[in-house]
């Protein structure tokens, strides 16, 4: 267990070894990792204000401005009150050939709760070369999974006030997935009254070559994931939730192959979502979204939710959500919902949605006040409810697509 530790010394790591190409890199401002599967871990008032730095050759990277990586068995383990002030940079000359989990607080966590921390340091993920590996990346807790009987761990009252900036480009014909949270990139864990207000800004070439898996809602592969909150959510729910960040993608999805169907989506509070949104606390997003570029890949943008298999108790947004660019892989945007596959009780929209006059959209086009699209998944039946859009869309772009469908409430 650690205390009331501290550390304002600047951090770096800078191996250009090409033999540390098969090691693991974990660097933190407190502790750096702690596996106690038997043991609880209890990790309570650190505070970091050093900037965090890993350069050079590695086969993965588990960093963050407190604690790197964090692993226990124990229900009571949990990591608390704690503050990073300190930049946490993955320098331009990376080379990082397996996983890559970026925290603000943690890096990766398995089977603790992380309550009652802040993240006030800048990420800035520069690195010139990415593996095949996953890509995690969260204000507070970058990647977050707990063991199947324990239902107890959160992610609680916790807040990222500064931007992440991720400019990073993937080899061609590599598969592999990205997820970016102003929270957490993947969380397993649930969610209780967590706040962003920290831009997300993306940017660089994420060439995919990923596949679609046989399930409709596995895209494990190619997988692009962009929130306010939570890039990719499963398990626990989210109870309460607010983005206060601007999210900007600017960048290029190339497929490579025919064959491929992956998917871009980006949403103020969780961009896919399996698991049911309760409002126990306010679920609302203000942040605005702004999406330019090239993408030959599906794009889902949503208020709050880019896509999701679950049911949701009230959604709120009042995004401004503009879109630019080539989008050769169609688009769903829909002012709180992109794509929705099971109902939901109350969808209120106050935004807007602008389709600008150098937009191209391609493939299907559905763009909705409230959601873009909704509809059944296999057995599950779509149950329709109260959508309330006081919100403007404006479609000034240009479609090829074989459907082009605009509603003020569902495309």
């Amino acid at each position: 267990n650690v205390y009331n530790s501290s550390n304002t010394g600047n951090i770096t790591s800078n191996n250009t070894s090409a033999a540390t190409k098969y090691a693991i890199t974990y660097v933190a401002g407190v502790l750096g990792a702690s596996a106690a599967d038997n043991k609880s871990v209890h990790v309570e008032g650190c505070e970091n204000r050093g900037k965090i730095s890993v350069g050079g050759e590695t086969n993965g990277v588990y960093m963050a401005g407190v604690i790197g990586y964090g692993s226990s068995a124990d229900v009571t383990a949990h990591f608390e009150n704690h503050k990073n002030y300190g930049e946490i940079e993955l320098a331009a000359n990376a080379n990082v050939h397996g996983v890559l989990n970026v925290g603000g607080i943690s890096g990766r966590t398995n089977s603790c709760a992380v309550y009652n921390s802040h993240n006030y340091g800048t990420i800035n993920l520069l690195a010139g070369s990415l593996g095949s590996g996953t890509i995690d990346i969260g204000g507070v807790a970058a990647y977050n999974i707990y063991a199947s009987t324990k239902t107890s761990y959160r992610i609680e009252n916790c807040t990222n006030n500064a931007p992440i900036n991720v400019g990073i480009s993937r080899p061609e014909g590599v598969a592999h997935t990205f997820r970016v949270g102003g929270i957490a990139g993947y969380a397993q864990a649930a969610l209780y009254y967590d706040k962003n207000y920290g831009k997300i800004t993306i940017s660089g070439n994420l060439n995919t070559n990923g596949k679609r898996a046989t399930a409709d809602n596995d895209y494990k592969d190619g997988s692009y994931v962009i929130a306010g909150i939570v890039g990719y959510k499963t398990e626990g729910g989210i109870y309460g939730g607010e983005n206060h960040g601007d999210i900007e993608v600017s960048a290029t999805v190339k497929e490579l192959s025919t064959k491929t169907i992956s998917q871009l989506r980006v949403a103020g509070i969780v961009g896919y979502l399996s698991t049911d949104l309760k409002e126990s606390g306010s679920i609302v997003s203000d942040g605005d979204i702004t999406i330019s570029g090239t993408f030959d890949c599906e794009v889902m943008v949503g208020g709050n939710i880019g896509l999701t298999y679950a049911s949701q108790t009230t959604d709120r947004s009042m995004a401004d959500i503009i879109i630019s660019g080539q989008l050769n892989g169609g688009l769903h945007a829909g002012g709180v919902i992109g794509l929705c596959y099971k109902g939901t009780n109350v969808v209120e929209f106050d935004g807007s949605i602008t389709v600008t006059e150098d937009a191209t959209i391609g493939t299907a086009c559905y763009i909705g006040g409230c959601v873009a699209r909704a509809q059944a998944h296999g057995s599950t039946a779509y149950t329709d409810k109260v959508y309330r859009n006081r919100g403007n869309i404006l479609f000034a772009g240009t479609s090829t697509a074989s459907d082009t469908v605009i509603s003020g409430c569902i495309g």
